[in-house]
């Protein structure tokens, strides 16, 4: 029975959100980014194409050999932005997990129990909300060095204070409803009640908030690569791309635009989603 109530809700959601024709098409452009950057092996020769340098033919306009041209190095643009994929789309959605798992653990606590653990929980974040973003992020990949796994971390301690205060508002307005009373009532235990009764209940705005960040994660991881605090060269990262084509933007200016084009199409993408998430499971728009 829960099963097929399920299945009817997901249904539900799916005809209203395919109404909405930007979400759709925003869908299909991040899926589409996904299968490149999982498919790259097989549609560009790495070791060919970027490893081998070719500096005969550096900072060519694009052409039928070079679809997106050649960088100050002579590596083939397109392949660097197919494998620049992977990267990107990992700090985006790794870093967003992290901190909607984190944050929601904290969030949960924080709205259920209240009083002295509420109060705790929230003046600590209140501490990490209070230094700015991109410091704290810059003092934490200059303690801990670079790297993929440090990035996601690091992005994701700048991001869990503001999951977390959403998922505390949201379920503040859940928990004291007659069916959580009830749950106690019953003698449910506190891991449950969060488990079975509040966060199920609290997912779609849980959902849209994670689509929505995944776009501003994967900016910031941007912008650290740019700074050259993120992925360092010669792995593939937009932002570090970016930074790398500098020198060259008079000259060559195939190398700001390729990859800034990615990094505009992936983001408004994902806010796309997070809009068309957001009107699919609002209950006002039910009609």
């Amino acid at each position: 029975m829960d099963g097929l109530r399920e299945r009817s809700r997901l249904g539900e959601f799916w005809r209203r959100f395919k109404k909405n024709k930007p979400a759709v098409a925003g869908l299909a452009v991040i899926i589409l980014f996904t299968l490149a950057a999982v498919s790259a092996d097989f549609i560009c020769d790495y070791d060919l194409q970027v490893i081998g340098q070719h500096p005969v033919v550096r900072l060519q306009p694009p052409s039928a050999e070079h679809w997106f041209g050649t960088d100050g190095f002579g590596r083939d643009l397109f392949a660097r932005i197919v494998f620049g994929a992977r990267v990107s789309l990992s700090i985006g959605f790794g870093a967003a997990l992290i901190s909607v798992f984190v944050g929601g653990i904290l969030g949960a606590a924080s709205a259920y129990y209240g009083g002295r653990a509420d109060n705790i929980i929230m003046r600590i974040l209140d501490v990490f909300m209070a230094i700015p973003g991109m410091l704290l992020l810059l003092a934490i990949v200059a303690a801990f060095g670079t790297g993929l796994d440090k990035m996601m971390l690091a992005i994701s301690v700048i991001s869990v204070p503001g999951f977390a205060r959403i998922i505390r508002s949201v379920i503040l307005t859940i928990s004291g409803q007659e069916f959580i009373k009830a749950a106690k009532a019953c003698g449910s235990g506190d891991l449950r009640i969060i488990l079975r009764h509040i966060l199920p209940n609290a997912m779609g705005p849980i959902i849209v908030n994670f689509s929505m960040s995944i776009a501003g994660l994967i900016l910031v991881g941007a912008g650290l690569s740019f700074l050259g605090m993120g992925i360092q060269p010669p792995n593939p990262e937009w932002g570090a791309m970016l930074s790398e084509a500098i020198p060259y933007i008079s000259d060559a200016p195939h190398l700001i635009l390729f990859p800034g084009f990615a990094l505009l199409i992936c983001s408004l993408s994902m806010n796309l989603i997070g809009d068309g998430m957001r009107d699919a499971l609002d209950p006002r728009l039910k009609n």
